[in-house]
């Protein structure tokens, strides 16, 4: 079975989407969208992001058609492995928020395991636990420093999920605008 390597925060999940169900839940911190970068409010922030983690990590929700990709993609006969770097804390809690366990065959957690995207060794142990081979496994992430160039360090094919249309890089195999976007990409042009 081939594997598909995918990555949480932003593909999955949207993290500025969870920021707002937040402050829609908080609204006397509607304020902190408007508060520019320049005013450094450190102190103000630490608080804040000590109250947001504990409510926060409850609010992850799988964007809209995720659900219906990952049935997709594992009934046309792929393994998918989710890899994500972050803390050891709040990854398993927004995995668990956002109900992605059953969706998927792998998880794996950088901070779990010393080693972080794009280290090869991320994808190498997520195929290894998935008890298959990279060989053609397919990534699909949204940031190009972590997932689309641990893909290439591996030579593996991948997707860039890139909302906004920033400009690619060579690295890239394949854009799309969200994960179910990248889903159809991927089984049309891997059909049998």
């Amino acid at each position: 079975m081939p594997l598909l390597l995918v990555d949480l925060d932003d593909t999955l999940v949207d993290r500025n989407a969870t920021f707002d169900r937040w402050t829609d839940a908080h609204p006397r911190f509607r304020f902190l969208h408007r508060l520019p970068d320049r005013w450094q409010l450190h102190r103000l922030v630490s608080r804040l992001a000590a109250l947001y983690e504990r409510s926060e990590l409850s609010s992850y929700r799988l964007e809209d058609g995720v659900v219906d990709a990952l049935q997709s993609v594992r009934r046309a006969g792929w393994l998918v492995a989710v890899t994500t770097n972050g803390n050891r804390r709040t990854q398993p809690a927004k995995i668990a928020s956002a109900g992605l366990e059953p969706l998927v065959d792998v998880v794996v957690i950088s901070s779990h395991e010393g080693f972080a995207k794009p280290d090869p060794r991320l994808f190498q142990l997520a195929a290894e636990r998935a008890g298959c081979s990279l060989d053609g496994a397919w990534a699909i992430g949204d940031d190009l420093t972590q997932e689309i160039a641990g893909a290439a360090r591996l030579s593996l094919r991948s997707i860039w999920v890139n909302p906004h249309r920033r400009p690619a890089s060579p690295d890239v195999d394949l854009e799309a605008t969200s994960f179910p976007e990248a889903v159809d990409l991927l089984l049309s042009v891997t059909a049998r």
